[in-house]
């Protein structure tokens, strides 16, 4: 996949959640408005949708907005993948026997 594809791709993606999350409040927002009593205030979508996505971004659970926070996400996961591939591993007891080193967490 060339990088023009996958920033086309990343872009229909968000757009299509968007437009869903919006499907879903709206329902929802149908949904609660049966239940408030009158001279209330109704809930509406804009109430139930985020203002933006940067606290669900933290925890990655949006995709990046752009190519370098791909790679940087990509690259942090391989590295915590590897790690932990390490420590893990047979020779991880051998590593603290004969070296002193600990894993991470102090876990052995």
């Amino acid at each position: 996949m060339t990088l023009l594809e996958f920033s086309l791709f990343h872009k229909g993606h968000s757009q299509r959640m968007d437009r869903e999350m919006q499907m879903l409040a709206w329902h929802a927002a149908n949904l609660m408005n049966c239940w408030v009593p009158k001279g209330k205030p109704r809930i509406t979508v804009q109430k139930l949708l985020p203002k933006s996505g940067a606290h669900l971004r933290e925890r990655g659970e949006l995709p990046p907005q752009n190519m370098e926070e791909a790679k940087a996400r990509a690259r942090n996961a391989q590295d915590e993948r590897d790690q932990k591939d390490l420590w893990d591993s047979a020779g991880a007891g051998r590593l603290t026997e004969y070296l002193g080193i600990e894993p991470p967490g102090g876990e052995a």
